[in-house]
């Protein structure tokens, strides 16, 4: 069985547009599961407001390089860790440029390739570089975003994919199968399945070439 850890915030947490929670079955990560099968244990790690490395002052506890260590811990041996982060990083307090953020991402790369696995394997990592906002958050009377953080989000995937090259990590832009619902920030059920259909076929491409790569 193959373990891939998914690392990363609301729109891995499941947050519905339309008010609460999406059930498991219909979040990402469970649709993924579903999609993958048997051969296949998917670990849901998404928290509301997580951000690569930034202290958040309104909200505590989100820094994502804060808590990566112990995700790393808890879930050994993990063959692949899915990484998909950066919406939040996006917010207007934070006053950072989509390179800024990039970096982020990047030190969060370097902590899971330096990390002690005592016995075990170091895993494999896959990049997801977020869905974007639409115009309609500005409308919501949600301080946390602007204009810039609109504009920030959708310039993350170019970075995100120079990244990845260097760490020869996996990349998939959730921007081209998925779309935020009516709050202008979270996905809903049909997103969430269109983005567990092309992350399975991804998943299973990246072992499979795995697989080949090594007979």
């Amino acid at each position: 069985m193959k373990t891939v850890v998914c690392f990363g915030d609301s729109n891995t947490f499941g947050v519905d547009p339309d008010g609460g929670r999406h059930p498991r079955d219909a979040r990402w990560t469970g649709r993924l599961q579903t999609l993958l099968g048997k051969d296949y244990y998917i670990v849901e790690e998404g928290l509301n407001g997580r951000t690569t490395v930034f202290e958040d002052p309104m909200q505590p506890y989100r820094n994502g390089a804060e808590a990566l260590p112990y995700v790393l811990q808890s879930h050994k041996p993990t063959d692949l860790f899915l990484i998909m982060l950066g919406t939040n990083d996006c917010k207007a307090h934070f006053g950072v440029s989509a390179k800024a953020i990039s970096r982020g991402l990047d030190r969060l790369c370097r902590m899971i390739e330096h990390f002690d696995y005592g016995d075990f394997k170091t895993p494999d990592i896959f990049i997801v570089s977020p869905i974007h906002m639409a115009d309609g958050v500005l409308e919501r009377g949600v301080s946390d975003f602007n204009e810039d953080s609109i504009r920030k989000a959708e310039e993350l995937a170019s970075f995100y994919k120079e990244i990845a090259a260097t760490y020869h990590a996996g990349f998939f832009d959730a921007s081209t199968v998925a779309t935020p619902g009516s709050d202008a920030l979270h996905m809903d059920a049909a997103s969430h399945r269109s983005l567990a259909e092309a992350l399975a076929e991804e998943v299973k491409r990246w072992f499979d070439e795995k697989t080949e790569g090594g007979k």
